[in-house]
């Protein structure tokens, strides 16, 4: 994995349904459909599902995110002196706190198939909300 890869998680699991996938390869792509099916022994609500989807979007999405801000931060902090090293070394430090809860929250909600109950919810909500601010003071 490059430095810049996330160790965890690799991806979310998405709801039943069709899916369109596409490989693109020197120049030629590919498409086919893709259906996903819920194993037959998940009796949770469909809605639950979507929630639970929902929700791990969100913190996937905002992974995403300070990936990219905590690379540009520090390639912004190799040419970067004195004061404006300073304040590019707090917002690292923002963004290395925002990120650390992300991966277990992401795990958690990918654990089962299952409603997220509502604690699981409020922390994905509060983490999410801080990762988005530190972003943001990442110029991003």
């Amino acid at each position: 994995m490059a430095r810049n890869t996330p160790r965890s998680p690799e991806g979310i699991l998405v709801p039943p349904g069709t899916y369109q996938v596409r490989l693109t390869v020197d120049g030629q792509s590919l498409r086919r459909a893709v259906v996903v099916r819920i194993d037959a022994r998940v009796k949770t609500p469909a809605a639950d599902l979507t929630q639970q989807f929902t929700l791990s979007r969100s913190v996937n999405d905002v992974l995403t995110r300070l990936v990219r801000a905590r690379a540009d931060v520090r390639e912004r902090l190799t040419r970067a002196s004195g004061a404006d090293a300073d304040a590019l070394r707090q917002v690292q430090t923002a963004l290395e706190t925002a990120y650390r809860p992300l991966p277990d929250l992401l795990d958690m909600l990918q654990d089962a198939d299952v409603k997220p109950p509502p604690a699981l919810q409020t922390a994905v909500d509060v983490a999410v909300k801080q990762a988005l601010e530190a972003v943001a003071k990442a110029g991003g």
